[in-house]
């Protein structure tokens, strides 16, 4: 699902699944996304499971607080850039994807494409 709609809308993409620890799982490229991609959509699959949040409520908080804001960015691996859901299961978080190669907005959309195609877990 994740990689249909981002050919849909013509964007390269690097989609990323991982476990509940943030590693990854799966990984898909459409043609056309660069290297960078990968890195930046396992960080925002790894911030996800980690934080049992989405990476745009993430952002919300780590943006309202100065003392986040300012220590936050130096966690390895941690971004605070759209794209990056948990998947949840049995009222847990069991996973997360992330997905780079668009504006926040567009990775999301696939990103919530992909739970969407989940169905309840």
């Amino acid at each position: 699902a994740a990689v249909g709609t981002a050919r849909e809308a013509g964007m390269p993409a690097t989609i990323v699944v991982s476990d509940v620890a943030g590693e990854p799982i799966a990984i898909a490229r459409t043609d056309g996304a660069g290297l960078l991609t990968m890195k930046v959509a396992a960080d925002k699959a790894w911030t996800a499971a980690n934080a049992g949040a989405s990476t745009e409520q993430v952002h919300t908080f780590v943006t309202s607080d100065p003392a986040a804001l300012a220590s936050m960015p130096t966690v390895p691996r941690f971004s605070f850039v759209g794209g990056g859901l948990p998947i949840t299961g049995g009222g847990r978080v069991i996973g997360a994807i992330g997905v780079s190669g668009g504006t926040s907005a567009q990775d999301v959309a696939v990103a919530r494409a992909a739970l969407d195609g989940l169905g309840e877990l």
